[in-house]
């Protein structure tokens, strides 16, 4: 039970934190990435280093590959969680997008992240407006009563849904907490996860942080915050 509840409330965290903060999008394919016509030179350079990579982060934490099942659903739930927000498509504006591996130091306590870029720090600046709108709240609890029901249909979640006062990362940063409850197995899971948005010019950073029963160690979160914000 622990590895698979473990699992989904990664999965959860990934896709609700993809968008980095609700739009953005850039000329694209099938695939839902920017075309190279559309993307201005360096984007992706700075999206890449924006994300989370393992040296950044204790000893004892590891590295795990996105499933490519895992991106593919994130594409949909980023094109449904703009639309909540009243936000354009992702195919509109943005010009790059990277997404972290997942890490973990026990199955239970992980971090994902993603970086993207859009066209203007107009855009950017909108998509961070959104996020501190009326409406975010309910788009993030939305998301992740559709990803626990798509993924564990008996688990029946309670999601409640709070903003956090963090420190300025970047420009601008913005911060959830999604304290969940749910039935696995005959007993309750408490899952809390910390979503935070931050804003350097028009690139935007998603870092999500999951623990079981407890809140995120906060030094760790800062220090993460931090690392990935100074490279964007």
């Amino acid at each position: 039970m622990e590895h698979r509840l473990a699992r989904l409330t990664l999965a959860v965290a990934v896709l609700a934190g993809t968008a980095a903060a609700c739009g953005g999008g850039g000329s694209s394919g099938e695939s839902g990435e920017p075309s190279a016509q559309t993307a201005p030179a360096g984007d992706q350079a700075v999206a890449d280093r924006a994300t989370l990579v393992i040296a950044d982060f204790p000893p004892e934490w590891k590295a795990t590959p996105v499933a490519p099942e895992t991106s593919a659903v994130t594409v949909a739930n980023d094109r449904a969680f703009a639309q909540c927000m009243g936000r354009p498509p992702p195919e509109q504006d943005r010009t790059a997008i990277s997404y972290s591996a997942d890490f973990n130091s026990t199955p239970t306590r992980r971090v994902s992240s993603s970086a993207q870029l859009v066209k203007t720090v107009e855009v950017a600046q909108a998509d961070f407006a959104a996020q501190r709108g009326n409406q975010a709240p309910a788009c993030h609890k939305a998301q992740i009563e559709s990803e626990f029901r798509r993924q564990l249909p008996t688990s029946a979640p309670q999601v409640a849904v709070e903003r956090l006062d963090i420190p300025v990362f970047g420009d601008e940063s913005v911060a959830f907490r999604l304290d969940i409850t749910s039935t696995a197995e005959g007993g309750l899971v408490r899952t809390l996860i910390d979503l935070v948005f931050m804003r350097k010019q028009r690139t935007e950073v998603a870092v999500n942080f999951i623990e079981r029963n407890a809140p995120f160690p906060q030094d760790l979160q800062r220090s993460l915050l931090l690392r990935a914000v100074s490279r964007a």
